[in-house]
């Protein structure tokens, strides 16, 4: 009987090495998908909040502006907001019929009460 010199098949040693690699490529890979799909999540929250903060401006800008502090729950995401006259640091007195008002929007959800999305615009309302 002769021995081949050519070697058949693959070694144990060959097989396992290429099992831990693969498993290895597999795990980053997963890990890929899972960040990303985290990701995509979190920027539709953002998105949807961002909407409800235009809106709930949108509906308090709409009616006669007064200083005032609201909230309510839209959905899954809670919004505060408030309403102030706007101060100048100009030294400057102005005489005005008109007050300029400055309308904060604050909207979270979830336990993402310390990244909440803030929304501010000035909005000129009636006289005073």
């Amino acid at each position: 009987m002769r021995h081949s010199s050519c070697q058949q098949g693959f070694s144990l040693l060959e097989v396992l090495v290429a099992m831990i690699v693969a498993a290895l490529t597999l795990g980053v890979i997963l890990n890929l998908f899972s960040t990303t799909s985290k990701s995509a999540s979190l920027n539709t929250h953002y998105r949807n909040a961002v909407q409800v903060a235009e809106s709930t401006m949108e509906q308090l800008a709409s009616h006669p502006l007064l200083t005032s502090q609201v909230e309510g729950n839209e959905s899954e995401y809670r919004w505060q907001a408030s309403i102030t006259p706007w101060e100048t640091a100009s030294t400057e007195s102005v005489r005005s019929p008109f007050v300029l008002y400055q309308i904060e929007v604050q909207v979270s959800w979830g336990n993402r009460q310390d990244y909440p999305v803030v929304l501010k615009t000035l909005r000129l309302g009636g006289p005073s």
